[in-house]
């Protein structure tokens, strides 16, 4: 019996010597709040930038099937933005603008807001390391009318182009974060909304085709910057 004890006792004290000190447990506390606190800010940054995503998403075909409705339904095809063959500047094309405004305030159930968050102007975008489309963009979204949805997303028209804000008044309000510029375009079939010719992004940010399309290079080729 005291043979059987005394091999009991080896046992635990050999166990006792294989588990972990208090300064070995604190020290390894240590690293995993060192590593959480690098990790966790680019984990939720990462989250974040989904969400902005799919709402942009979610805005983009909102406005879209608008616009094809209105194109279509109540002939709204002269008001687009181009850039014909030959030429050396884009063209404003806006007949049908000031239509197509008052109906998507309408379809969309819009209202006019009198104050939004102060946005980047383009230059100063470009100048901060930010890209273009249209690096001669120079129309400024906080001198012209901004309305709101019953979601909170803030939209400018200064069509042929179009300003959304995809959670309003909530930060950041960064270009190509939760704040996106597109451009109306013509087709055989009506006009769409693109980023074709005139969209910008602040640096880190995302051009509205690359979210569209899953498209992480954001299409640097077809970026325009005549500086």
């Amino acid at each position: 019996m005291g043979s059987f004890i005394k091999n009991i006792m080896v046992k635990m004290f050999k166990c006792n010597n294989n588990a972990f000190t208090l300064a070995e447990v604190l020290i390894t506390l240590g690293i995993i709040g060192v590593v959480a606190a690098i990790t966790m800010p680019m984990l939720i940054g990462q989250y974040q930038k989904v969400v902005y995503e799919t709402g942009f998403k979610k805005e983009y075909s909102a406005i879209s099937n608008a616009i094809s409705y209105l194109s279509l339904e109540e002939n709204i095809k002269v008001c687009y933005l181009s850039f014909p063959i030959g030429s050396i500047s884009y063209s404003h094309v806006t007949t049908d603008c000031n239509t197509l405004k008052n109906s998507l305030i309408n379809q969309l159930n819009l209202v006019k807001v009198q104050s939004v968050p102060d946005y980047k102007k383009a230059r100063d975008v470009l100048n901060q390391g930010g890209k273009a489309i249209n690096g001669n963009y120079t129309k400024d979204p906080n001198a012209s009318t901004w309305y709101m949805q019953k979601d909170g997303m803030l939209i400018n028209f200064i069509l042929p182009e179009i300003i959304f804000d995809i959670n309003g008044k909530k930060g950041p309000n960064k270009w190509g974060y939760d704040v996106f510029q597109m451009n109306l375009t013509p087709t055989k079939d009506g006009i769409i909304l693109t980023d074709n010719l005139s969209s910008i992004i602040e640096k880190g940010g995302r051009f509205p085709r690359a979210i569209l399309r899953n498209d992480n290079d954001n299409n640097q080729s077809l970026i325009r910057d005549p500086r």
